[in-house]
């Protein structure tokens, strides 16, 4: 994400797990249209590239700049299935949206007939045009200890990468998702996103209410709210979570601070996980065993630098991270000071009133380490939307506990 959600830690356990049964059948959506996409089999779902304006702004004024992203399905098999449109996102950003897609068929029975189920890749995912900054992860691992290293990441993303600067952020993402709408020709969808596609999700709700006939939201963050005064919640949270977590403070030793901050974040996710606190950090940065990475943390660099003003990286910067140190804190922040200023912050985002009004379910758990449960239910509140609160120590709820799952999915199927 920005940092404004984890990466897609655990998320296909996370959409494997869906409780199925929720209850009575929906209206069918019902119109004949023709799908001007052209779909291919790619395994279990289909697949296919869309073309959309890289900079709508600058399409005005004639530039014809494009960007490619995926989109995949998995239609109903069902002779008698009203073909519902079931729009899903399970985070990152950059998280495996075809994966998502392909788990979420078998995980959704036995309303599963009555879906179709689709998903499009946020900008600058690997799996369309990817925000590519070589071969840089190493830069992160030291990035608020050497004053060169921000510098040297900013450089390879200018070199690689330096149309997607400033454009693959959640606003234009937004805008995308509301294309894809239209081009499928959908009236209404509903949404189901976790973390990052939660948020993706709640900004996609504000701006373009008219679309949405109902989402359910785990664990979003508010895209309107600055971005330093969530990291300082966060830090508080996480080192809540770590206080009651087993994680040993001996990972100190294993490395470097932001290393060790690295590997605790991890463990957080994955408490049973062993190895060194560089391989720890390692696994949490997404370096594949031949020292390259899976364009993960890069894509959540790009993102977050097009979703903040340097004001915002600057005062998140600034705010003293705690002891020990868990996770990310500003070292994405220390990047986006190198690059271009945003042209479209998250925080200026446009709300339409209207959005008060929508079936909106927002899902958070108490112990969240990641986006604090209070952010989420001061979204839910602030925008009038249903709340479910897990209590639990952990990232997202949906999929992994029952009753915030039950209720969730009951609401996404009915309504109520």
């Amino acid at each position: 994400m920005s940092l404004r959600s984890a990466r897609g830690l655990g998320v296909l356990a996370v959409v494997s797990v869906l409780l199925g049964g929720c209850g009575v059948r929906e209206e069918s959506a019902g119109s004949t249209r023709v799908d001007p996409i052209t779909w291919e089999e790619c395994g279990e779902v289909d697949c296919a590239t869309i073309s959309v304006p890289l900079d709508r702004m600058a399409t005005k004024f004639g530039s014809s700049a494009r960007i490619d992203l995926r989109a995949y399905r998995q239609v109903s098999p069902a002779a008698d299935s009203r073909h519902l449109p079931l729009f899903v996102h399970p985070g990152g950003p950059g998280a495996d949206v075809r994966a998502a897609v392909a788990a979420a068929r078998a995980a959704l029975a036995p309303i599963v007939d009555d879906f179709d189920i689709y998903a499009l890749s946020t900008r600058g995912s690997v799996d369309g045009t990817a925000f590519d900054c070589g071969e840089s992860l190493g830069d992160v691992r030291v990035i608020d200890s050497d004053p060169r290293a921000a510098s040297r990441f900013a450089e390879r993303c200018n070199e690689v990468s330096a149309a997607l600067i400033g454009n693959v952020g959640t606003r234009q993402s937004v805008a995308d998702l509301e294309e894809f709408r239209v081009m499928l020709g959908f009236e209404k969808v509903r949404f189901l996103g976790w973390s990052y596609g939660a948020t993706l999700g709640a900004a996609w709700a504000m701006t373009h209410p008219q679309s949405i006939r109902s989402m359910v939201l785990d664990a979003p963050s508010d895209p309107r709210r600055p971005w330093a005064e969530e990291l300082r919640e966060r830090y508080v949270v996480a080192s809540g979570a770590f206080a009651r977590s087993s994680v040993s403070t001996s990972l100190d030793a294993a490395g470097n601070a932001r290393e060790s901050a690295l590997a605790r974040e991890y463990l957080l996710y994955e408490p049973n996980a062993g190895g060194s606190g560089s391989k720890l950090a390692a696994l949490r940065l997404g370096e594949t065993p031949d020292g390259r990475n899976d364009g993960g943390i890069e894509t959540q660099i790009g993102v977050h630098c097009a979703d903040v003003t340097h004001a915002e990286a600057r005062a998140a910067i600034d705010i003293v991270e705690p002891t020990p140190k868990i996770g990310f804190g500003a070292a994405f922040d220390r990047v986006c000071l190198k690059l271009g200023e945003s042209p479209m912050p998250l925080t200026e985002i446009g709300v339409d009133r209207a959005a008060t009004h929508l079936d909106v379910v927002v899902v958070s758990s108490s112990g969240d380490h990641v986006v604090p449960s209070v952010v989420s239910q001061r979204l839910a509140k602030d925008m009038s939307w249903r709340q479910v609160v897990a209590d639990a120590d952990r990232h997202l709820s949906v999929g992994f506990d029952p009753v915030a799952t039950k209720k969730a999915m009951a609401f996404l199927a009915t309504g109520e």
